[in-house]
C-alpha cells in the first residue's frame, strides 16, 4: 500500500502509483488506476462514478487546488487521451525541450502542463521513435546532469 500519511488525499486501498514525474512548475504528478481496488462495493459505497485511471497532481505533500477551486482525482481522460488509453505507463519531463510526455504501451504524447491536456495535433507518437527502447515501458526519468540527450533518459523495463 502507498504511504497515505504522507501523501494526502490519496485513496487508502489504493496499493500502487503506475507513473509519477514532477512537472516544471514543482508539482508532482501522480497516476494509477482505480481497477486495482479491492472490491467494487468500495468503488459504489465512495461514490466512484469516474471510474477508470486517475491522476492527481500533488503540491508538495498535499494534493493541489486549481484556480477554479477543483481538486483531484481526475479521468486520464480529461487530458485529452483517446479513449482506448486506460493506463499510463511512464511519465517524464524531458530537460531538451522542457516537455512532458506521457507513454501508454507503444504510444506517447506531448503533455501541456498549463492546460493538463496532451498535443493531439501530431499525436500519438509511436516509441520507435525513441531509437533503443523496447516497450512496454515500467517507467521512465531524466537524471539531472544538465545534459539535455537521449542518453540522460533511464527507462526502466
Amino acid at each position: 500500500m502507498i504511504n497515505n500519511a504522507f501523501w494526502l488525499g490519496l485513496p487508502e486501498t489504493l496499493p500502487k502509483i503506475d507513473a509519477a514525474y514532477e512537472r516544471s512548475d514543482g508539482r508532482l504528478m501522480l497516476f494509477s488506476g482505480i481497477e486495482f481496488f479491492p472490491c467494487l462495493l468500495f468503488l459504489v459505497y465512495n461514490n466512484y462514478d469516474h471510474l477508470g485511471h486517475q491522476y492527481w497532481i500533488f503540491e508538495d505533500n498535499k494534493i493541489s487546488i486549481e484556480s477554479d477551486g477543483s481538486t483531484y482525482p481526475h479521468n486520464i481522460s480529461s487530458l485529452g487521451l483517446p479513449a482506448h488509453v486506460d493506463h499510463i505507463d511512464a511519465a517524464f519531463l524531458w530537460s531538451f525541450n522542457r516537455q512532458a510526455y506521457l507513454v501508454s504501451a507503444n504510444l506517447y504524447w506531448a503533455l501541456d502542463e498549463r492546460w493538463n491536456r496532451v498535443n493531439t495535433y501530431d499525436y500519438p507518437r509511436d516509441m520507435t521513435m525513441w531509437q533503443g527502447i523496447d516497450v512496454p515501458l515500467d517507467d521512465a526519468f531524466v537524471d539531472l546532469t544538465g545534459k539535455s540527450d537521449e542518453k540522460n533518459l533511464h527507462v526502466v523495463m
